[in-house]
């Protein structure tokens, strides 16, 4: 699992972006607002969130420049039907906010006008994500417990149950590693 790549921004391209790291280049499919937003950072030090899909054939990294937008992702590639190939031209098209407001208010027009999106799919985003989707607000959370949520996520954990067994925890540190072990261990049961 891959939480973030941190490093130069060495080349960009139509939908990914390349970090060098330490000598070692990661190329991350982005969506086209974040690839937008990168254009004026080509030789800067850069930090993305990355989600790591992992096939049988292909390791593909895809990342975003806030949490924000990459829990959004991990909410669409969930409904049946969204790849993460689609889940980011959704993100293309609509902020993570304005994505998340118009599932809430159930505008199947809005949805419909995202390229891919026909009625049937807009109706299962709606269904599937209305009510479940994170908190909108930056919340009371720090950045190791959105980290850790996030972590945890891409194990195939739910949002709500993680949350829960974190208040049960002792307070966070901020060592992540540890932290994700403790955590780990309390989500699995031993």
């Amino acid at each position: 699992m891959i939480g973030f790549v941190r490093g130069t921004l060495f080349d960009i391209k139509v939908d990914t972006i390349i970090v060098e790291n330490s000598g070692i280049g990661y190329e991350i499919y982005c969506s086209q607002r974040d690839i937008s937003e990168l254009m004026s950072c080509k030789g800067d030090e850069v930090l993305i969130y990355t989600f790591l899909q992992h096939k049988e054939d292909v390791m593909t990294l895809f990342g975003f420049i806030s949490e924000k937008t990459k829990r959004g992702f991990l909410s669409l590639i969930k409904v049946d039907g969204i790849g993460p190939k689609l889940a980011l031209k959704i993100l293309s098209f609509y902020d993570v906010d304005k994505l998340f407001e118009t599932i809430d208010s159930e505008d199947l027009d809005m949805l419909k006008k995202i390229p891919g999106v026909g009625p049937k799919m807009a109706g299962k985003i709606i269904f599937d994500l209305k009510g479940k989707l994170p908190s909108r607000e930056n919340g009371s959370s720090s950045g190791i417990e959105n980290d850790l949520v996030n972590a945890l996520i891409s194990l195939g954990y739910q949002e709500s149950d993680v949350r829960n067994m974190m208040k049960k925890m002792k307070p966070l540190s901020e060592d992540f590693e540890s932290e994700f072990k403790k955590l780990l261990k309390l989500m699995s049961g031993k």
